[in-house]
């Protein structure tokens, strides 16, 4: 390899880079309140004295589906030149 070919290399992974936007920190924010809302009203449901077994079961779903967009978000954030490719 030539040094012009190792200098188009590296520029081709960051001009990818530059042209995404930025990812949202305050959606991770909001998913993060979100999750920890529903782990609150989850808490509450379990100590009623009839706890209802569907409403448990959405907040648990709630609280999977929010846990894995957390992280699929904060991955996109930290490493997004692995997860665009």
């Amino acid at each position: 390899m030539t040094g012009k070919d190792i200098e188009s290399n590296l520029e081709n992974p960051l001009s990818n880079l530059e042209s995404r936007p930025p990812p949202n920190v305050n959606a991770i924010w909001d998913l993060r309140r979100l999750l920890k809302s529903s782990q609150k009203k989850l808490e509450e449901l379990k100590k009623a004295p009839a706890p209802d077994i569907k409403s448990i079961d959405l907040e648990r779903a709630i609280i999977r589906g929010t846990n894995k967009e957390i992280q699929r978000r904060e991955k996109e954030a930290l490493c997004p030149e692995i997860i665009f490719r």
